[in-house]
């Protein structure tokens, strides 16, 4: 099966987890096995039923997000729909499915997700320096947060909040539903408390009965050695506030490498250039290499040539995932030839040049000319 979790449900990477359950639920719709009799629905199904496994629960799509993987990946579903792996598959979901099928409503549980708070998302930009030694950054953002003036009850006072005597606050009504499969005891969600079991009868004035209000946010963002341009850092609940005391979202943090003057970067190891003379180039010599954080001194052999590269074990970066693994640092020698060289400079490269059997033809003025001519001293 694909490894291209949000591939398989067609979503984005930063979907939301209301995003992801959304079409989930669409495709198990379309393709589950006893509604789609076409040949590789029951393969399509369960390629649906893995990604949401890991997509669909917020630690496994972390640590999905951070290393492409998951810790139980190596469980995938069996042979045959009858022998799925049913311990990947939520079955709340497919009441959920079930329901939209067949015209009932979905679970009583599913009042919790409803009151969810979203996730919010935010970028920075760092330095390649900032990469090789990790770093702090504080980011702004405006989020929904837990109203001080009710605690998230939204409630104007504890009298305030009544059980719901429709469902006798069990948040679920239980109605019994014929399908193609049989009779089917499904719970459906109080019409009249909207599945909270509970309902408030006079509202807070501050938050208005939502429990939460927008406020500016300043946060700290430890950023982690290694992290690769464009990778994003989940915060857990530092999204919105639920409604009501519902979950709070999270936050997701995306990163940006700036281009550095004199490094650049392939995955952990890093490419800097540094010039050499013709001299050091042909003769040999030793230089000082400057990284983030030491100097360096590298040896360049006699008979050099320019655009050599030069090897430095362990002298990059740190991985991201392992940080006792750091890669290579990569040193270019470029040989600069002098463009202006002076008197003596132009005298040791005649000498080369006739050493080397080479014609110098030197370009005389009209007075020296006449000298050499008539012999005039």
């Amino acid at each position: 099966m694909t490894n291209d979790y949000y591939k398989t449900l067609g979503v984005s990477k930063d979907a939301t987890q209301e995003e992801i359950k959304k079409a989930f639920r669409n495709l198990a719709r379309k393709y589950h096995p006893d509604i789609n009799k076409e040949k590789n629905s029951e393969e399509k199904f369960k390629e649906i039923n893995e990604a949401f496994s890991v997509l669909g629960d917020r630690s496994k799509r972390e640590q999905y997000d951070m290393f492409g993987t998951t810790a139980n990946q190596q469980g995938q579903t069996g042979g045959g729909f009858q022998g799925f792996n049913s311990s990947n598959f939520n079955f709340e979901d497919l009441g959920d499915i079930f329901g939209d099928l067949f015209g009932f409503g979905g679970r009583g549980q599913k009042r919790h997700e409803d009151n969810s708070g979203e996730d919010l998302k935010v970028e920075i930009t760092i330095e390649l320096k900032d990469v090789f030694f990790g770093t702090e950054k504080e980011v702004k953002y405006h989020a929904y947060t837990a109203c001080d003036k009710c605690k998230g009850s939204g409630a104007k006072n504890k009298n305030s909040i009544k059980t719901c005597d429709a469902c006798n606050g069990r948040g679920v009504e239980v109605r019994q539903i014929r399908t193609p499969f049989g009779i089917i005891s499904q719970q459906m969600t109080c019409s009249k408390c909207r599945g909270k079991g509970k309902y408030i009868n006079e509202k807070c004035s501050e938050c208005n009965g939502h429990g939460r209000i927008k406020e500016e946010i300043n946060l700290k963002i430890k950023i982690p050695k290694g992290i690769s341009d464009g990778q994003n850092i989940r915060i857990r609940d530092k999204g919105n506030a639920g409604i009501n005391n519902g979950p709070n979202g999270d936050l997701y943090v995306f990163v940006s490498v700036s281009e550095d003057d004199v490094f650049e970067r392939y995955e952990d190891n890093l490419l800097t250039t540094v010039d050499i003379s013709y001299a050091q180039a042909v003769l040999g010599d030793k230089i000082e290499v400057k990284t983030f954080d030491e100097k360096l001194m590298l040896k360049i052999p006699a008979g050099t040539q320019s655009d050599t590269v030069f090897r430095l074990k362990h002298k990059g970066l740190p991985n991201v995932q392992d940080n006792d693994y750091v890669g290579d640092l990569l040193v270019k020698a470029n040989v600069v030839v002098p463009k202006n060289p002076n008197k003596k400079q132009k005298e040791l490269i005649e000498e080369l040049g006739e050493i080397e059997g080479m014609k110098i033809k030197q370009r005389k003025g009209f007075f020296e000319r006449l000298k050499e001519t008539f012999n005039w001293l």
